[in-house]
């Protein structure tokens, strides 16, 4: 497997050397024959200089989430073992593998933190637990600390790290918290080939891993591997349902899964793309556990030998070289053909038998038309800056019109709605979860589907409306450029091409925007599900006032009780009654009223009856009584009096009437505290979020394009100075430099004609063999 990846790293420095010598022979040749008026291709040759040295590196980043194997495939592949296999979340932080710095022998550790700060830790042989302290989820002693880290580089040697392999591993894509997400998304970008692990156990990646790998493999999917693992279950099924199947017909259906899923979460990929993306070249199956069997026989079938080959044929070939080497070499072919030209013509001026006098007239006359050329140049650059001007100053009114403007009245609606006292009298009503007034909700939710689709439709016509100035300003270049050919038709001169058909790529900008406006909603929805939380913690909470109420209800019923005194005694009462008189009138019917003692007991029946009641109201009181008594005792009171106790009573109550006052007030204040809490967060979360994107469409969408605007007319002129302006010039230098040779004489002529025969010579070899090295590249 690492002989594979040598030999495609070996291919890859070879190619990257070929081209840095077809550029050093280039620039020998220029200098001898070239203009010096041609700045921009000195410029050019300092930009495919750089773009080589940086394909000294080759970068290799693999993702995928835990339990996948993926350690385990690292370790199979490249034979570097950094981390345990583990069926656990491990790495937690990019991890970057480089080769050893220059003069250093011994491995070691650099830690990067985001503030800044850098700290190299010296890393042992056979010592894995070093790097696990700092790098994994495996090790929980410094977990706060990686919470403040940036990335690691681990630097060791190793024979394809000493090619310029540079491996990225990076955490599982749940576990990636936002900010080292986007060093996980720019070490994707950067990346010359990126691995993307899968399982047979979790076939089509989850749905987080499509939400952040949807546009990058969109980009990027030619330098995308997706690899399957654990295939070994596919090989040598333990199911016997799959047993039955065929292992052609095993390996489809795996394959097939996971093609379907590319299909339902990349629908708006054209199906071209998608064949390439599930192709036999980029889904591989590969046991990683098999490749580093003792078994030889496990080990062919692992497929990992295919894997590296892959790897191999992409570091040689294909998107792997495109920026670092065949981007390149298409600018040095320009600029060697452009060379090429400008020699033949020399020849040409040398071999013509125009006299002194005729060279020197053209040579005035075509002076006189650059010079005319140059000021119509300003004319026409100084209009289409009026127009990029005026069209940038139009949209971005409309912008403003549309966007800006409905997000203020909006803005300003919510402010003079959303009260204190609305949220007073929702909190009132008990509403859990409060929101804007229906009316306000419906035109928020509306505004943040809008917004979107918006910004789409601005980008949409600022595209049309750059298109449409590129072409105004083309047209009249190729009339002045016409008019120029007319006016120097009489003259032995190639007009220089010029070509304006170049397109402006906004989709990192708009990326930015997308990427920016998830974030802000995704801020919302948990600002919203703090909030909730927050409302939760106040509903449970228990109500002290309910509570100190219910004392001073029972301390109010024993008072009451003890205001009834003691039992009262039955009154004594004197009745009458009527008698018969028995004297001696009595047979006569005479009767007498006769006084008599009895006792009315209705005064103890009703002392009964509200002695009774009173008791039952303080039925639970006697704990309490108890309580007092023991206290009472402890004090060496053996028994008080029921002054005494009554008096304890009144001082009880006093003071549970000062607690439930003082909590009454806390809880007063905590109910308008809450009030305006929720108030300031309801208008955080709606209001504030609105502000917030006003003021970032007012401070950076709106200078950006005008900036967009400025930056194609400057492009554009750049264009033209290149391609009109500069090679005029030199072509008006290199026709005075002839007639200055044939002033000085035959001889000298012969000489610059033999030097130039020879450029021109070794430009087409060196043209011949950069084309050769270009297309051998594909």
């Amino acid at each position: 497997m690492v002989n594979y990846l040598n030999e495609g790293l070996q291919i890859r420095k070879e190619k990257i050397q070929d081209a840095v010598n077809y550029l050093e022979q280039t620039e020998i040749l220029f200098q001898q024959l070239g203009q010096q008026e041609l700045t921009h291709i000195t410029q050019k040759f300092d930009d495919i200089q750089k773009s080589l040295e940086s394909g000294e590196e080759v970068k290799l980043v693999v993702i995928g989430e835990f339990s996948r194997g993926k350690s385990t495939l690292v370790n199979a592949l490249l034979d570097i073992l950094l981390l345990r296999s583990a069926q656990e979340a491990t790495t937690a932080i990019n991890t970057f593998v480089r080769k050893l710095p220059e003069g250093v022998e011994q491995r070691f550790i650099r830690i990067h933190f985001q503030d800044g700060k850098v700290q190299d830790i010296e890393w042992l042989e056979n010592d894995i637990d070093t790097l696990e302290k700092w790098s994994t989820e495996l090790d929980t002693t410094h977990a706060s600390a990686r919470q403040q880290l940036d990335r690691i580089e681990i630097f060791t040697s190793h024979p394809l790290l000493d090619q310029g392999l540079v491996l990225i591993d990076t955490p599982g894509l749940q576990s990636v918290v936002e900010y080292h997400e986007g060093i996980t998304r720019r070490a994707i970008d950067e990346a010359h080939i990126a691995i993307w692990v899968q399982s047979t156990q979790q076939l089509g990646g989850n749905a987080t891993e499509w939400q952040f790998l949807s546009n990058t493999i969109r980009k990027n999917f030619n330098k995308f591997l997706t690899v399957v693992n654990m295939w070994d279950s596919v090989l040598e099924p333990q199911d016997p349902f799959d047993q039955q199947k065929s292992l052609a017909e095993r390996e489809s259906q795996k394959y097939q899964h996971v093609k379907n899923n590319f299909r339902k979460n990349l629908s708006d990929v054209s199906e071209q793309d998608l064949d390439v993306m599930t192709n036999s070249e980029h889904l591989i199956g590969v046991s990683a556990a098999w490749a580093l069997s003792k078994e030889q026989d496990k080990r062919e079938r692992s497929n990992i030998s295919m894997l590296s080959k892959r790897i191999s044929d992409m570091l040689s070939t294909g998107e792997a070289l495109d920026e670092i080497y065949k981007k390149p070499l298409r600018t040095l072919v320009s600029i060697q053909t452009e060379l090429s030209e400008f020699i033949h013509e020399e020849l040409q001026q040398l071999d013509s038998s125009q006299t002194i006098a005729e060279r020197q007239r053209e040579s005035e006359k075509l002076d006189l038309e650059i010079k005319n050329l140059q000021q119509e140049l300003k004319i026409t650059n100084d209009n289409a800056r009026t127009e990029h001007h005026r069209v940038a100053t139009y949209l971005i009114a409309d912008l403003k019109e549309k966007l800006i403007s409905p997000l203020e009245d909006l803005q300003a609606d919510i402010e003079s709605q959303v009260t204190v006292r609305y949220v007073e009298s929702q909190i009132v009503q008990g509403n859990r979860n409060i929101q804007l007034p229906s009316q306000l909700q419906q035109q928020y939710e509306t505004a943040v589907v809008e917004v979107n689709s918006t910004m789409q439709r601005q980008s949409k016509d600022i595209d049309a409306q750059l298109a449409d100035l590129r072409a105004d300003y083309a047209k009249e270049l190729e009339e002045h450029a016409a008019h120029l050919k007319q006016s120097i038709s009489g003259i032995n001169f190639s007009l220089p091409s010029l070509d304006l058909s170049f397109d402006v790529d906004f989709s990192e900008i708009n990326s930015y925007f997308s990427e920016q406006a998830k974030l802000e909603q995704e801020i919302l929805q948990k600002r919203q599900e703090i909030e909730k939380l927050e409302h939760d913690i106040v509903n449970s909470q228990a109500s002290p006032i309910a509570l100190e109420n219910a004392k001073n209800s029972l301390l109010r019923a024993e008072r009451a009780r003890t205001s009834l005194g003691g039992r009262p005694q039955a009154q004594q009462v004197t009745r009458s009654r009527t008698e018969p008189s028995w004297g001696i009138f009595g047979w006569m019917g005479f009767t007498k009223q006769v006084n008599y003692i009895d006792y009315d007991e209705s005064n103890v029946l009703k002392w009964e009856a509200e002695y009774k009641e009173a008791q039952r109201a303080i039925a639970n009181k006697e704990a309490f009584l108890e309580k007092v008594q023991k206290e009472e005792e402890e004090k060496g009171r053996k028994r008080m009096s029921a002054e005494r106790i009554q008096q304890k009573y009144e001082q009880e109550v006093a003071k549970v009437e000062r607690q439930r006052k003082r909590i009454e007030d806390q809880m007063q204040a905590s109910r308008q505290q809450l009030i305006e809490d929720t108030h300031q967060q309801l208008l955080h979360n709606t209001s504030g979020v609105l502000i917030r994107f006003i003021r970032q469409l007012q401070e950076q969408v709106q200078p950006h394009i005008q900036q967009v605007f400025d930056e194609q007319l400057n492009l554009l002129q750049r264009q033209v100075k290149e391609q009109l302006e500069e090679p005029l010039n030199a072509k008006l230098t290199q026709r005075k430099q002839v007639q200055d040779l044939i002033v000085q004489g035959q001889a000298k002529i012969d000489a610059r004609r033999i030097e130039l025969q020879q450029g021109l010579s070794k430009t087409q070899s060196l043209i011949a063999m950069t084309q050769d090295a270009l297309e051998s590249s594909y």
